[in-house]
């Protein structure tokens, strides 16, 4: 039982939220080794959270090992990429394999927009890596309405699990001019913001894009553009250094901070930094705050 003098403080600390209409909000972040490869243990004096340009305080830094690794990992594989993408499946299988036990894996591929299920999650990783099939030239106007759609049907989880998505794609959006900035790859982001969902993209060659450099081009920015605004990062093959996300996957923290809401939900810039010399921290650029209740 907790003594008086316990409740009573934590009674005084929750009624300081609501007098001051703070939200609690928690966000995945990724550190990585800034020299070297040794990727060092952070603690919440090393890691500043600026929310539009307020910086605010870290309530909590929690990193994500032993019984609180859990992950929910879908591999997204574009349908319209060439059929040469499976001289790579080694690759994708053994990361899948090489996952720990609480890691749940999925397979799904882009069909015209949506995204096709062919492995839901599972902690059977043999499972998983034997649900890879060749792309069957099928895929839609926009891989991003794929990204879209898993994210809008991703299967209900655990709040404490984390959630990524590998996407294996050309990056082009038909549907839209030569530029990386369009409507369906900002929706995808914003999904990805708002659900705490980090992607990464890893390019994969198809002759849909294949017509000019400036295209091609394009596609690259764009894939860039969906990982690195949602925590995640991008890779050209081949794919043996892009399976160094791998090792991201193992430093990754849960960052708990407060913020005041507004009258109505919006998206606010955000950053995480640390003054650590041998740190960098990756994380989403933008955050969902909702509406003041």
């Amino acid at each position: 039982m907790l003594k008086p003098c316990v409740m009573i403080g934590l009674a005084a600390g929750a009624a300081l939220l609501v007098a001051q209409n703070l939200q609690t909000i928690t966000k995945l972040i990724t550190v990585e080794a800034r020299h070297g490869t040794d990727v060092p243990t952070l603690k919440p004096v090393d890691v500043t959270v600026t929310v539009r340009g307020d910086r605010t305080r870290v309530s909590s830094l929690m990193p994500l090992a032993g019984t609180d690794a859990g992950l929910e990992l879908f591999l997204l594989i574009d349908d319209s990429v060439d059929p040469s993408l499976g001289s790579q499946f080694n690759e994708l299988r053994n990361f899948i394999q090489d996952q720990p036990s609480s890691t749940a894996v999925g397979v799904a591929s882009m069909d015209r927009g949506s995204a096709t299920i062919l492995q839901p999650l599972t902690n059977d990783h043999a499972a998983a890596a034997q649900a890879l099939r060749l792309p069957n030239w099928k895929g839609g106007p926009s891989p991003y309405e794929s990204v879209h759609d898993l994210i809008k049907h991703w299967p209900t989880s655990s709040a404490s699990v984390r959630r990524e998505i590998v996407m294996i794609s050309n990056g082009a959006d038909s549907t839209e001019t030569p530029e990386p900035f369009d409507a369906s790859l900002d929706i995808a982001i914003q999904d990805a913001q708002r659900a705490g969902i980090i992607i990464y993209t890893i390019y994969a060659p198809s002759s849909r894009n294949a017509s000019t450099s400036s295209n091609l081009s394009w596609s690259k920015a764009r894939l860039s553009r969906l990982a690195e605004e949602t925590g995640g990062e991008s890779y050209v093959p081949p794919f043996g250094p892009a399976i160094n996300f791998a090792a991201r996957l193992r430093n990754q923290y849960r960052v708990t901070f407060l913020v005041k809401p507004g009258h109505r939900g919006e998206f606010r810039d955000l950053k995480f930094s640390t003054e650590l010399p041998t740190a960098s921290i990756s994380a989403p650029r933008k955050i969902w705050i909702p509406a003041q209740h």
